[in-house]
């Protein structure tokens, strides 16, 4: 479908904020239309929106006058006050999930052990070649980040320490997965979806630069990600969703959601979630975690770079321990020190 600019750039009005010395300020009307009250604690993201700098609450774009107050791909926590000219919002200090209480890991945790652990807890929480369509879009944000303002994707970037349900939540409704959908119904699209971002891009992109090539592969794998969850849900009745969480301090994550039926008690359902990527460190994982109703987890690791399979079995009781705090109950762990053939 051909889009024009007018089409590509709509997203929702941009409300305006203002700085008060050094501390942001929104007008008593926009803090109403927000439903944001004194003492809520709220987070903004740092973006650039068509090159012009924005904080987004949700979906929402605060219209700045300047720069924005903080990097762009970051998010802030605040802390909202009432004064004379509106909303306050006072910058808080947010902990790293996952910090121990006295701010220091055991001594006889390792660096790639508590990677490891890191990447259980993000990736086993509830909420097409994967690899492949990681790694294309980290090269696209390392063309974007070197191009002029009106070429960059400007969509935000999550620190690995913001990942959980919420985040990974969002990122599947800003992945581009629902961009038509948005059109179609007639609502403004999200400033941080990725397919209007892309759309952007490889229009204004040189024709034959790398830049475009990048884009358009990068688009081509949301399109087919498309495809194939509209066949599955037409044909197959299922649910099957893939797309790419980008990070700004590691390496992208490939997801995919799936919906499943037990062969054996066809009215048993479970949310199946693939992931993929490649560490340093590590080397390239494949997971595959299985939640039931009944609150039961299955995790499986493909970990083909040698010792990392082993180093990763002996986290096993530490996941265990995480999913019961949260009253859920590993069913099944297992690991492989091979790679992923059916979703490599």
């Amino acid at each position: 479908m051909a889009l024009g600019p007018e089409q590509i750039g709509a997203v929702p009005r941009p409300l305006p904020i203002f700085l008060e010395g050094r501390a942001l300020v929104l007008a008593p009307p926009v803090a109403q239309e927000l439903g944001l009250k004194a003492g809520q604690i709220i987070e903004l993201v740092s973006a650039l929106i068509d090159g012009r700098a924005r904080l987004l609450y949700g979906d929402r774009a605060l219209q700045l006058a300047g720069q924005a107050p903080f990097p762009v791909g970051e998010r802030r926590s605040f802390r909202l006050r009432t004064t004379a000219q509106g909303m306050a919002l006072e910058p808080i200090a947010t902990p790293a999930r996952g910090a121990t209480a006295g701010g220091t890991p055991p001594l006889s945790a390792g660096p790639r052990s508590l990677e490891i652990s890191s990447l259980f807890r993000q990736l086993a929480a509830p909420t097409m070649a994967l690899a492949q369509r990681g790694e294309g879009l980290d090269a696209l944000f390392a063309l974007s980040e070197k191009a002029p303002a009106q070429l960059q994707l400007g969509v935000p970037r999550l620190s690995v320490q913001d990942l959980d349900g919420p985040a990974l939540r969002a990122s599947l409704l800003q992945s581009g997965l629902f961009f038509e959908a948005q059109l179609a119904q007639r609502r403004p699209v999200s400033p941080l979806d990725l397919k209007r971002a892309l759309l952007r891009v490889s229009q204004l992109a040189p024709a034959n630069s790398e830049l475009s090539r990048v884009t358009n592969e990068v688009l081509g794998g949301v399109e087919r990600a498309q495809a194939e969850g509209i066949a599955a849900a037409q044909h197959r009745q299922d649910l099957s969703l893939a797309w790419v969480l980008a990070l700004r301090d590691g390496p992208a994550v490939a997801l995919e959601l799936q919906k499943e039926q037990d062969p054996k008690q066809a009215t048993r359902i479970f949310w199946v979630v693939h992931a993929a990527t490649t560490l340093d460190s590590l080397g390239p994982l494949w997971m595959r975690t299985r939640f039931s109703r009944e609150g039961k987890v299955a995790f499986t690791l493909w970990a083909p770079r040698e010792g990392v399979a082993e180093l990763a079995r002996r986290e096993q009781g530490s996941l265990q321990e995480e999913l019961a705090a949260l009253r859920l109950e590993l069913e099944s762990f297992a690991v492989h020190a091979h790679p992923r053939k059916d979703r490599s």
